[in-house]
């Protein structure tokens, strides 16, 4: 959320913007200057002027220029149109690896979405075929849990005598 009011004043802090109005202001003066004084009868060789008027004093004005810069550089820094700016870029950075990471997980998805009907496929394609696997299977269970019961009995048994024949105090 910007604290600025309008992109009028936060483009104002612009240094282009600002040379244009200075530009537009100098000229308004010059405008100004040669209706209020008939003596220029040069009025349409200022008018086909578009280029910014030669100052005299410029190395002052060349030190106030880059103080002014260095004022609104350092104004920028402090505002939240610097933070905007410097936030552009980082938002591209996540933009772009908020985008890898979707078409990441979408092709992982896909993946995982291939390995289950790959898995549904086998389980599901001949229902004799599962019947069958699934007797084997069992009889080899019960076979050998059979087996199992068949070789502790005799030590459960006699445990449970032991134990039933005990008194305790």
């Amino acid at each position: 959320m910007h604290l600025w009011p309008s992109v009028r004043l936060r483009d104002s802090f612009k240094i282009a913007y600002l040379r244009k109005l200075e530009w537009n202001l100098h000229r308004m003066k010059l405008e100004k200057q040669s209706s209020s004084s008939p003596k220029t009868p040069n009025n349409q060789q200022n008018l086909l002027n578009d280029q910014e008027p030669v100052e005299s004093n410029s190395a002052s004005s060349e030190c106030c220029a880059s103080f002014t810069a260095i004022c609104r550089e350092i104004f920028m820094v402090l505002s939240c149109c610097y933070c905007c700016f410097c936030c552009g870029a980082k938002m591209a950075g996540l933009r772009q690896a908020k985008e890898e990471a979707e078409k990441e997980i979408a092709e992982y998805h896909a993946q995982v979405e291939y390995e289950f009907q790959k898995k549904v496929a086998e389980s599901s394609g001949d229902s004799g075929e599962n019947v069958k696997r699934l007797e084997i299977e069992t009889d080899a269970k019960i076979n050998h849990l059979k087996n199992e019961a068949a070789r502790i009995s005799h030590d459960v048994v006699r445990m449970l005598l032991k134990n039933m024949t005990t008194v305790r105090n």
